[in-house]
């Protein structure tokens, strides 16, 4: 299942954790604990990676938690920068 989802925010939580929220598409439920490739649009798929959902059904929001890789090729240095 191909999803679009908007980020929303990134929160730094240290130097080199973030938190990043991104609209969460309606009726979408998940198992916690479980993970999806996240990978930006112009990208290959095959640059997607797993990231974890740190959010529950419940909330309106998807979060997940980002920890930035040392390549600032890396999708994390991205995903950070996007907001």
């Amino acid at each position: 299942m191909n999803l679009s989802l908007s980020i929303l925010t990134v929160a730094q939580v240290n130097h080199t954790t973030f938190i990043l929220t991104t609209t969460k598409p309606s009726g979408f439920i998940f198992i916690p604990g479980h993970s999806c490739l996240l990978h930006l649009p112009r990208t290959e798929q095959s640059n997607a990676r797993a990231f974890t959902f740190i959010s529950t059904n419940v909330e309106p929001h998807l979060k997940f938690l980002i920890k930035k890789s040392q390549d600032p090729e890396s999708i994390t240095h991205t995903l950070i920068q996007s907001k």
